[in-house]
Formats: C-alpha cells, sequence, structure tokens
C-alpha cells in the first residue's frame, strides 16, 4: 500500500516520501497536540482504543484540513490490524507524527517521543520506544519507504537501553539519530520494505 511510490529512490535521490508529506500536509505539532488531546478523551481505559468514528470526530472538533483527514484516515485504516474499525490511539498519533513537524529528524524525533510521553517525564521504557519505532515504521511504509526490521528495531533498543529499564529520551536524541540503523532508515538506504517478510 504505498510502496510504489519510492520504487525509484536510490543514493542519489534518498528524500524520504514521509519527509516530503510534512512539507505537503497542513497539520502541524500544535494540531497533532491538540488531536491527542481528543483522542485521549475517547480512548478505552483498558486498550487505549480510539474508534474511527471518535477519531473522525476529534478531527473535525480542531477542524483538520479535508486532504490532511483523508491521508490520516487512510493511515488509519492501515495501522486498524484487526479491521474492527480501532487502533491503539496513542501509537497512531506517535506514528503520524513526523508529519506534523517540518524541520530535521532530531526535531521530528523529539515530537514523536514527546507525544509519547503523556506524564511528561521525560522518559521512555523499552516496550514504548519500541512502539514508537515500530509506528513511525508503519507510517513511513504507507508512504513506500524503506524501514527497519524487527531485528534492527530490537537491536536499536538494545544498543540504547543496554542494561537499564528506560532511559531520558531528550539526552539520547542524537544518540539515536547517529545509530547505524537509523542513519540507514533515514537516509531511505535500507533494502527492507513492509510487507516482503523482512519485517
Amino acid at each position: 500500500m504505498g510502496n510504489e511510490l519510492s520504487k525509484g529512490n536510490s543514493h542519489n535521490n534518498n528524500r524520504m516520501a514521509i519527509a516530503a508529506m510534512s512539507n505537503v500536509m497542513k497539520l502541524r505539532s500544535e494540531d497533532m497536540k491538540n488531536l491527542k488531546s481528543k483522542c485521549l478523551a475517547n480512548t478505552s481505559e483498558v486498550s487505549g482504543g480510539i474508534a474511527r468514528k471518535d477519531f473522525r470526530i476529534a478531527m473535525a472538533e480542531i477542524d483538520v484540513d479535508e486532504t490532511d483527514a483523508e491521508i490520516l484516515d487512510r493511515l488509519f485504516t492501515m495501522f486498524d490490524m484487526t479491521g474492527e474499525d480501532c487502533i491503539h490511539a496513542l501509537h497512531f498519533l506517535v506514528g503520524a507524527s513526523p508529519l506534523a513537524v517540518l524541520g530535521r529528524a532530531n526535531e521530528k524525533l523529539r515530537f514523536a517521543f514527546e507525544l509519547l510521553d503523556i506524564n511528561q517525564t521525560g522518559f521512555v521504557d523499552r516496550s514504548d520506544f519500541e512502539a514508537l519505532l515500530e509506528s513511525i515504521n508503519a507510517t513511513a511504509s504507507y508512504f513506500g519507504d524503506p524501514v527497519l526490521s524487527r531485528e534492527q528495531i530490537n537491536g536499536l533498543a538494545d544498543d540504547i537501553l543496554q542494561s537499564s529499564n528506560s532511559f531520558e529520551y531528550r539526552d539520547y536524541i542524537d544518540t539515536i539519530l547517529s545509530h547505524h540503523f537509523v542513519q540507514q532508515f533515514i537516509t531511505g538506504a535500507g533494502s527492507c520494505r513492509y510487507g516482503t517478510g523482512d519485517t
């Protein structure tokens, strides 16, 4: 779904489609924060799930641009692994967060962490870090960009956390971005594509 968009990518023409989309969309970080508030008010306390109808209401309440709403609705479909028109709201918003940030990778990653960090502690644990990576991976895959494999996500988490249970994400933004797996992802140099069996 969308893999055709960037098959022409080479190392000479490696702009990620997800990065290009952030220049096209009108949704910005403040809008995404407002959308997060609306969505979390309508999520199941147990599962963190939000129904599509409630997600559409949340988008309408913050006046998301019609084209942006269509893109987010299509992403919702992709994130809906069960086909029940319900997704994990926070993971979805974290995955879509790079679309709302103009700027460099460090700004996009910082914003994704800030969205994920509901209590604003400044820390994330391994499962949250992996969920962040998987969510951004899923969005990148929608636009046809190369993605991180499951082994790369595990390896990255191992390298960042080492023997810790959690880490202060603001202190690790540069370390994460300089990791060879992430560099491969950012530059579009990876050969792993979603749905090819390598993920």
